[in-house]
């Protein structure tokens, strides 16, 4: 830019007014920039332990031990210390992915359960029996 300066004619106090006004202006940006990523990182890290925790309660109504749910809550402990084994976004995409399998398991689960039951009322019926009455919990 001092080329660009000199060659429109501008004396040394005037570059070094813009040059000032530059610096400035880039600190702003690159002060604009650190904001968002750290936004970012506040946001995975609160995803990261959000979706832990859902997929530890997931596991834990599906009477599942996961040791993948083990692995990233260590990892995720260990971020307040900066020993960070994985990224975070490796970590959330991690985690991510365990709760879809935790779901999906609990989704087959249910659906293996109502056609248990569906068959035990059908025999129940065909018995002259009443119906099965069942509780169901979330």
């Amino acid at each position: 830019m001092n080329e660009l300066w000199r060659r429109v004619g501008m004396d040394d106090n005037l570059i070094s007014t813009r040059r000032a006004r530059v610096a400035e202006e880039i600190e702003t940006l690159m002060g604009n920039m650190l904001n968002e990523e750290e936004m970012m990182e506040r946001k995975i890290r609160d995803n990261l332990l959000r979706f832990t925790e859902e997929s530890r309660v997931v596991a834990i109504q599906l009477g599942m031990e996961s040791e993948e749910l083990n692995e990233v809550s260590v990892n995720c402990s260990n971020e307040s210390t900066g020993a960070i084994r994985d990224g975070l976004v490796s970590q959330e995409s991690r985690v991510r992915k365990l709760i879809i399998r935790l779901n999906d398991i609990k989704k087959k689960r249910s659906e293996v359960i109502e056609n248990l039951v569906a068959d035990g009322n059908r025999l129940c019926k065909s018995l002259g029996e009443d119906p099965l009455q069942l509780e169901r919990t979330k």
